[in-house]
């Protein structure tokens, strides 16, 4: 089933970030943390921008923006990278997030504690399911900066991107902390391929030819938010190797 189209009212406002130019340029977003890492499905630089349009546009956070919306509802958020259609598809020309030379790999620990008075429960055992406390893994990349190569509109992403604080998943973990931002010209224009590498997944059927040996074939989402079904589609999709 398609998801419903969900149209908020302060939607209206957010449509000032729309793309109506844009030219080649790379997002350098330097961290003061390490960032929450996801070689499989990539870390995206379009889900942080639509967290802080939601944010201006209504004057709240994201989820209380959505507490009335239907489950499977999806809200087509503007922001100012510009959007290509591929195989039918609406693919926004921006990389993953590009690590820095010298980034490394590595996991930190987080800790899940179950809050016996956030249950409204006089008595909560925690070792057992949805309440057990544990340590959770979370693969991070330490590196001093991400890059991400986009096709955007300058003027609004240098109004925008300091309300980006964060990118990546794990915001409430204290990862993927920005402390700031540098937007670069980027004549290669890499946002979809760099040297026939492939930057960020993309429908099967689309006219793009990456090099072989730099791409799989599986199942993924093709749009921020990419935790939603609705753009479930066959992929070609980046294998991510950080140097060492």
């Amino acid at each position: 089933m398609r998801p419903v189209t969900h149209s908020p009212p302060w939607l209206t406002a957010a449509e000032r970030w729309a793309c109506a130019s844009s030219e080649p340029l790379t997002l350098r977003a330097w961290l003061s943390a390490p960032l929450a890492w996801d070689p499989y499905n990539g870390v995206s630089c379009e889900g942080a921008l639509q967290y802080a349009v939601v944010s201006l546009a209504s004057g709240m956070d994201p989820e209380e923006a959505f507490a009335d919306a239907p489950r499977d509802s999806l809200t087509p958020i503007p922001i100012p990278i510009a959007d290509q259609d591929m195989a039918g598809y609406p693919i926004a020309l921006a990389s993953w997030a590009q690590p820095a030379p010298g980034a490394k790999e590595d996991v930190r620990m987080r800790r899940k504690r179950a809050r016996a008075e956030s249950y409204g429960l006089a008595k909560v055992n925690v070792a057992m399911a949805e309440y057990k406390s544990e340590q959770i893994p979370i693969p991070t990349l330490v590196a001093a900066w991400v890059d991400f190569h986009v096709v955007g509109n300058r003027a609004l992403l240098t109004e925008l991107l300091p309300d980006v604080s964060h990118i990546g998943r794990c915001r409430s973990g204290g990862l993927g902390c920005v402390m700031g931002w540098e937007i670069l010209a980027d004549p290669q224009q890499r946002s979809l391929l760099e040297q026939g590498r492939l930057m960020r997944a993309i429908p099967s059927g689309a006219d793009i030819h990456p090099r072989p040996g730099t791409f799989a074939v599986r199942k993924a989402t093709t749009r921020a938010p990419y935790w939603h079904r609705a753009s479930l589609a066959d992929c070609m999709v980046p294998i991510v190797r950080v140097a060492t």
